[in-house]
């Protein structure tokens, strides 16, 4: 058995089973693939894929057994690789961030900023999702840090890291009748078109619940992912919007305005997750402290080892 094998069974599970996307992701061809899962398949005596013909169909029950220790195998020699790096060169390697749209394109671009100016050779890779693909992620060690908002549904897994809090505001266009109101209530915004995010967000999720908290039903004209979309869409007239303060600017959104909500909605906070299993360098202590001074290295530990 050899870790490559089990590299090529994760990479094409983490693929849908897209044989063509796998082989592109791992720079090899399709047929170098099938071979090297066949030979694991024949060392096993089980077959771990279902196979219709020459399209594959997903995972057998035995082969989902053995992914889950197929990652573990994998999370443990990154784990290795990652002590050996070091020790060899502090300042070389790389780090993987996973964060919502919010985050990579307003809170973190500080962080990253002084981030690559202290640690030049680390590459930094940052991918986009909702929470749960962050956690998903983190857990198989494809992240190595998380940078969301979680409000409920909580993974033993994962270290949280509480941070900085999320102001919420109302934005319309100029001149709207909510922005001068003198209090604003629920009520108010749920009388008018409201476009706000996708529930797969915890930004999306609160403004429901809390709608529904209170037997209001608000009329949703849309959903979306991503605050530069919200926006676009509130400037096009179709209707008001709730967003976190941090995405409205006042010098690129001239044509909107924005009202808090903070006495509407809880206010949540951003954390970083982190996997309690994971071997950290010191550049990856130095990125959690850039996100949050308060999380130096010795708190972060200290929160490693009571977990």
């Amino acid at each position: 058995m050899k870790i490559q094998q089990l590299k090529y069974l994760n990479e094409l599970a983490d693929h849908g089973f897209n044989m063509t996307a796998t082989a592109i992701t791992l720079n090899t061809s399709q047929p170098g693939i099938s071979k090297q899962i066949q030979l694991l398949e024949s060392e096993l005596g089980v077959e771990l894929l279902n196979r219709s013909g020459n399209k594959i169909l997903g995972l057998t029950d035995v082969g989902s057994e053995v992914l889950k220790k197929a990652q573990e195998i994998l999370f443990t020699t990154k784990q290795i690789h990652s002590i050996s790096n070091e020790f060899i060169n502090k300042k070389k390697g790389a780090l993987s961030i996973g964060t919502t749209h919010l985050h990579a394109r307003y809170s973190l671009l500080k962080v990253i900023n002084k981030f690559t100016k202290k640690y030049p050779g680390i590459q930094l890779n940052i991918f986009q999702g909702s929470p749960s693909h962050i956690e998903d992620q983190l857990i198989t060690g494809k992240f190595d840090i998380g940078i969301c908002t979680k409000t409920n549904q909580f993974n033993q897994q994962l270290i949280y890291l509480k941070t900085y809090p999320i102001h919420r505001c109302l934005i319309a266009p100029k001149g709207h009748p909510l922005l001068s109101k003198k209090e604003l209530s629920l009520n108010d915004i749920a009388s008018f078109p409201l476009i706000i995010y996708d529930s797969s967000l915890s930004s999306g999720s609160v403004i429901v619940n809390t709608f529904h908290e209170h037997q209001l039903t608000p009329n949703i004209v849309l959903t979306a992912t991503d605050a530069e979309v919200i926006k676009s869409y509130v400037n096009t007239g179709i209707g008001i919007a709730i967003i976190q303060e941090m995405a409205f600017e006042k010098d690129l959104d001239i044509h909107l305005s924005k009202r808090s909500v903070d006495h509407l909605f809880t206010i949540s906070h951003t954390n970083i997750l982190i996997n309690k299993s994971n071997y950290f360098r010191s550049h990856m202590y130095d990125f959690i402290e850039l996100v949050d001074h308060k999380w130096t290295k010795s708190k972060v530990e200290d929160h490693i080892h009571q977990a």
